[in-house]
């Protein structure tokens, strides 16, 4: 849906345009209106807008003025002039800044309707061609470190990506592996000095320590570096040749050498090395990371400069319940509100459980400790407390039930349904404190020049947002909303006081009484006249 603002200096004027144009049938969600330049640009700054109708001659700031303004600070944002001048000057000035079209005024609906369809049909092929193939194969090129490391970290974590998807991400990646390729993994732990940086100085660091691993590594390995969750820089690497088994341990051993001491002497800081024994990739990546992560801790422990190779080294085989741990994480799903994508989580989780780990109370409980934790932080998160948000069920904490694995599915899906419930209703409440407030707010300003930025502004947030909820929860626009009150408002001025219709018009902001009256027969289907005469003949 588009957004569109009306600025004109002629408030009827304004108030027509917004009231008599079919927007919905152009697909325009929101229609701003300002009765200045400046007053539409401060709304441009908080709003977004997508074409912009403006008459040329206002006081202060002219429409030509405005859109060149428009044009250098909303460069995607289309303008439409409007004009009572038919001059060749004016319209020299619109082309040089880009104004989409000019039109005459008085600007029949039909002749502005016309014109925002064409332009909104443009800025929709112009969109598509920004989300083209092409335009994101550049915008990867620009990127590629970062969603190499990116992709490699979520590949230590357990992230699970079918071959076919990973080999085309690999080769959008212009990365020289595959899957099924044997490869080994560096874990790079910065110590000495380095620990003493702050982060800045530190990630520069870090981004050196991989340019010159790029360097010592370049003639006989592939390397892909990334990042890891404890702050290791980790490294896959991948023979140029196929030597045999000793030959690339041995090399790569001397690799991780050389690469600590350029580091020692290039840097002036300290790194120890962990070199994995060579495996599998993907299938054999998660386990070989997380072996890694061990041997480093115990076998380095608080001692520098190590270079450490586990091909001599044998593991026994992990006893974690690893879907626990893949990402996203449970406390991620949570925090978003992914209701069903936590439920297929835990279900991944069940599985595993009952096909591995059905008769171990320890696994259980391993898995009972990782989803209340979770819990507990999105409970806590939004300020409510667990046993207040279950109520009755006094088990909600008892680790003495969770003996099965049943018990251990029905008491999580019963805990989520809670926090659902608790949640929606929690944000509904929300809305509706919202609504309150801007409904309080057009009713105590009725009488003035009402704008959707002084309404957003009385709830401290963004207009199309503000409009776009308001729509949801009540089924009316807020500028339906005020027009209604508006309505409401001269029908009871109308039947109750003696103040003349120009009168009525002029107090709620119709500068033009005859437009007034326009809108009051739409809503009455009758003039602001004939009501009055038939409230009068109703009473006598």
């Amino acid at each position: 849906m588009y957004c569109v603002l009306i600025v004109d200096d002629e408030e009827h004027l304004v108030e027509s345009l917004a009231e008599t144009t079919d927007w919905s049938r152009m697909s325009v969600s929101t229609v701003h209106k300002a009765y200045s330049g400046e007053q539409a640009l401060d709304i441009m700054k908080s709003s977004q807008v997508d074409i912009v109708i403006t008459d040329i001659k206002m006081p202060e700031m002219t429409g030509i003025e405005l859109i060149e303004i428009i044009h250098e600070r909303w460069k995607k944002v289309k303008c439409i002039l409007l004009t009572g001048y038919s001059d060749f000057n004016f319209a020299k000035q619109a082309i040089k800044f880009k104004a989409t079209d000019y039109l005459l005024k008085p600007v029949e609906t039909e002749e502005l309707e016309a014109s925002v369809t064409q332009i909104i049909a443009g800025l929709r092929e112009e969109w598509g061609r920004i989300a083209s193939y092409q335009q994101a194969v550049s915008a990867i090129k620009e990127n590629l470190p970062l969603l190499k490391s990116n992709l490699l970290h979520d590949l230590l974590q357990g992230k699970k990506i079918d071959l076919p998807s990973l080999e085309e991400k690999m080769a959008l990646l212009e990365m020289p592996f595959s899957t099924g390729d044997s490869l080994a993994l560096l874990l790079i732990r910065m110590e000495g000095t380095f620990v003493e940086y702050d982060y800045h100085t530190l990630s520069l660091m870090e981004y050196a320590v991989g340019n010159i691993a790029a360097e010592v590594f370049a003639d006989q390995f592939w390397i892909w570096i990334g990042k890891d969750p404890h702050d290791y820089l980790t490294m896959l690497v991948k023979p140029k040749y196929t030597p045999d088994a000793q030959d690339k341990n041995t090399l790569l051993e001397l690799k991780a050498g050389e690469l600590q001491r350029s580091v020692q002497l290039y840097l002036k800081g300290r790194i120890s090395v962990l070199v994995s024994s060579w495996f599998g990739f993907p299938d054999e990546l998660t386990s070989t990371y997380r072996n890694s992560i061990g041997t480093l801790r115990q076998l380095a422990g608080s001692e520098d400069e190590l270079v450490i190779t586990m091909n001599s080294l044998t593991f026994a085989e992990s006893s974690i319940v690893e879907r626990l741990y893949e990402p996203p994480l449970l406390t991620v799903l949570l925090e978003s509100a992914r209701w069903d994508a936590f439920r297929e989580k835990v279900s991944r989780v069940i599985d595993e459980l009952e096909n591995r780990w059905s008769d171990s109370y320890e696994h259980i409980m391993e898995a009972f400790f990782v989803i209340s934790g979770a819990f507990t932080y999105i409970v806590h998160k939004n300020g409510w407390r667990f046993f207040e948000l279950m109520g009755n069920d006094h088990r909600i904490l008892d680790t003495s039930r969770m003996t099965t694995v049943k018990a251990l599915r029905e008491w999580t899906y019963r805990v989520l349904d809670k926090i659902i419930e608790e949640s929606e209703k929690g944000r509904k409440d929300n809305r509706q404190m919202l609504i309150g407030k801007i409904q309080a707010f057009i009713q105590e300003h009725l009488y003035a020049d009402l704008t959707s930025h002084m309404i957003a502004e009385c709830v401290n947030l963004n207009p199309a947002y503000v409009s776009r909820v308001y729509k949801l929860e009540t089924g009316e626009s807020i500028t339906e909303y005020i027009f209604r009150l508006k309505m409401e408002e001269a029908a009871y001025l109308l039947k109750y006081s003696d103040k003349k219709i120009y009168e009525i018009s002029g107090e709620l902001r119709y500068q033009n009484p005859q437009y007034f009256s326009k809108l009051f027969r739409r809503q009455y289907n009758m003039s602001p006249q004939e009501y009055r005469d038939a409230m009068h003949r109703c009473s006598s």
